[in-house]
């Protein structure tokens, strides 16, 4: 978009390629969406020479001012860097959590960027039961953006009401899967969900680190607990690849039949069905390496709980009697300890309705932390106001 936007202001406005640089600089927002090596591209010399040397006339230039624009000394060797092209050439940089703001500024300290949390699309991700309850107890504009709703009227659902939703939304996952994988799942066993993309840094085989604990957990039948996991690896990502095939060999043991499933067909059509079906919501990936995340924001929205490390969106959140923290120092001791030891005591110790009322509580609290704090409303108002305000009222100072 720089070398784009220089083109158009040198020939549709004939400015020269320092001015149009300059011109960039004052208008052009820059958003980083991971830290992974993988998701900040670097291209050498020569390879940038051979797609730009044809347009270096359009940008009245030579090649190594062009390519000074993202030449990265400090981190990519001298290579040219798309993240530094963007980071250098904004007139406003940002991350998309607080976390990762803050992380941003150990690896590029030269430059600030401006936190902005990520939200999803709640229409999109509530499931219709859920989404029939808020409408009648928050009121039917709770979705729309720019109404005055009230979020802490989620208290006064019944609990009853809110249990059968999700009840409902978990039966419909439990069957689907037993019906089209041919499982033997249950929907009275208390079921947590690991349902992502598949790499690395958000540890998807933290779970089966201990798989003499594990069968333990699963194997009792008076408490059942069942695990899925579902997701998929880049196709380039040799080391997802590699940690799906351990967990696969792992969780053959007959041990772990119909009680940790890798689920396969991750699609955008399974991921809707987990976020509002499963009882817990499993993120793992470690601090500091995870930009925002969204699924577990999906998750909440519907009254699922977390059992989270603390990264990305989940570190700005206060999970007191919202959901579980998992202890970075001792991760897997931790999961499981808070497994064993708080989720599966409190989920099965059952009212005469056959549910618990404090887990429900801790469902509505979850649902009033998230449904607008990360919600693509509330996202874009934030880029509206700490991003492109700035950018558009200096602009019309400059021309006023």
């Amino acid at each position: 978009m720089v070398v784009e936007l220089a083109r158009r202001y040198i020939e549709e406005g004939g400015l020269t390629f320092e001015q149009a640089v300059k011109k960039i600089d004052d208008e052009l927002v820059f958003t980083n969406h991971t830290l992974k090596q993988a998701g900040n591209d670097i291209f050498s010399y020569e390879l940038i020479e051979k797609y730009f040397v044809t347009y270096l006339d359009n940008l009245k230039t030579d090649l190594p001012k062009l390519y000074d624009l993202g030449k990265d000394d400090l981190y990519a060797e001298g290579n040219f860097s798309m993240t530094i092209l963007g980071l250098r050439n904004a007139k406003i940089s940002n991350a998309v959590s607080k976390i990762h703001g803050q992380a941003a500024a150990k690896l590029w300290p030269d430059y600030n960027l401006v936190p902005v949390t990520n939200g999803v699309h709640m229409p999109t991700w509530v499931s219709p039961e859920i989404h029939q309850l808020l409408d009648a107890y928050v009121g039917e504009n709770w979705h729309i953006p720019g109404s005055a709703v009230d979020f802490e009227k989620i208290q006064i659902i019944p609990d009853s009401e809110l249990w059968q939703a999700h009840f409902r939304r978990k039966e419909k996952l439990i069957n689907s899967l037993n019906n089209e994988l041919g499982l033997d799942l249950k929907t009275d066993a208390l079921t947590v969900a690991w349902s992502r993309r598949l790499t690395a840094y958000k540890r998807p085989d933290m779970i089966v680190s201990d798989l003499e604990r594990l069968k333990r957990l699963v194997g009792n039948e008076d408490r059942p607990l069942q695990i899925l996991i579902s997701g998929k690896a880049h196709p380039k990502d040799t080391n997802g690849k590699e940690i799906l095939a351990r967990m696969n060999r792992s969780l053959s043991a007959s041990e772990f039949s119909n009680k940790v499933v890798l689920l396969p067909g991750y699609n955008w059509q399974l991921a809707r069905r987990i976020v509002s079906g499963a009882d817990v919501w499993l993120n793992t990936p470690y601090r500091f390496e995870e930009a925002s995340g969204t699924s577990g924001m999906k998750a909440a929205a519907n009254g699922v709980l977390q059992l989270t490390t603390r990264d990305g969106w989940t570190d700005e959140v206060d999970w007191f009697k919202k959901g579980w923290v998992i202890d970075e120092q001792h991760p897997v001791d931790s999961l499981h300890d808070t497994l064993e030891y708080k989720l599966i005591p409190l989920f099965f110790e059952l009212n005469a309705s056959s549910y618990n009322t404090e887990w429900v509580s801790m469902m509505k609290n979850s649902m009033q932390s998230v449904l607008y704090e990360y919600s693509t409303e509330r996202m874009i108002m934030e880029y509206l106001s700490n991003i492109y305000g700035p950018i558009l009222k200096a602009k019309d100072d400059g021309e006023s």
